[in-house]
């Protein structure tokens, strides 16, 4: 949905398509080098400023050394996977101990169930996923139900890379949003509406810099600190 509407507005969307490397001139980001997935030639394109919306681990964030603060390690690690048959009308919460149960409909007429334990519990939970995420959902008996009356369609997916911070989001010719720029545990899920709402605040910044209404440099500034205040006011 989210492609389409990009396209929609009319952004060029390129399906299948890797970027290979950032280019810069010494002093700054100056746009990429890309290739069509299974394509041998690569081609480049410049931009005044390069975005880097590529998760956590962002290769743009590396490539620029963007520093990281207030940082905190992982407190958490996931297992989920899709089940028809479930059914959910909605997004369900259970916490029970140290472990959080999301359920919620997707796609296809699937259901999502997300189990997440304490951190330091993940090497034994990975030793059987099926078993220890079973053992936490049967601690709802109507979940339990309905997930073992159901049928699991995917395999587990798991998490546990899942590091706090906040990260500069902004420098010579580039600039982060989402988790790029500051990622939290999910715990909360917040991830996609903290996305989302950055990626708002860095246009409005975008806009008012490219179009001379205010020096560039100013206005990625204030993104920066009107993301901080937006993801830290809790």
């Amino acid at each position: 949905m989210l492609a389409e509407a990009a396209v929609e507005a009319g952004a060029e969307l390129r399906v299948g398509y890797s970027v290979q490397a950032y280019v810069g001139d010494g002093e700054r980001i100056t746009g990429i080098t890309g290739r069509a997935v299974g394509g041998f030639a690569s081609c480049t394109d410049l931009a005044r400023v390069t975005v880097g919306a590529d998760g956590r681990n962002s290769k743009l964030a590396a490539t620029v050394r963007a520093k990281a603060y207030q940082t905190s390690p992982a407190l958490t690690c996931w297992y989920f996977s899709y089940w028809s048959g479930v059914g959910a009308p909605g997004l369900e919460l259970h916490l029970r101990g140290d472990s959080v149960i999301f359920v919620f409909p997707t796609n296809e007429g699937l259901t999502s169930v997300f189990v997440a334990w304490a951190a330091q519990h993940f090497p034994l939970v990975r030793q059987d996923v099926e078993a220890h995420f079973m053992t936490v959902v049967d601690q709802v008996p109507d979940l339990s139900g309905r997930v073992r009356a159901g049928r699991r369609e995917e395999r587990f997916f798991g998490a546990s890379d899942l590091p706090n911070f906040l990260r500069e989001p902004y420098g010579p010719g580039w600039a982060l949003v989402g988790d790029a720029g500051c990622h939290k545990d999910p715990f909360l899920a917040l991830g996609i509406c903290d996305a989302l709402r950055d990626a708002e605040l860095l246009a409005e910044a975008l806009d008012d810099g490219l179009s001379g209404r205010r020096p560039l440099n100013l206005a990625l500034a204030d993104y920066e600190r009107r993301r901080n205040e937006a993801t830290t006011e809790d």
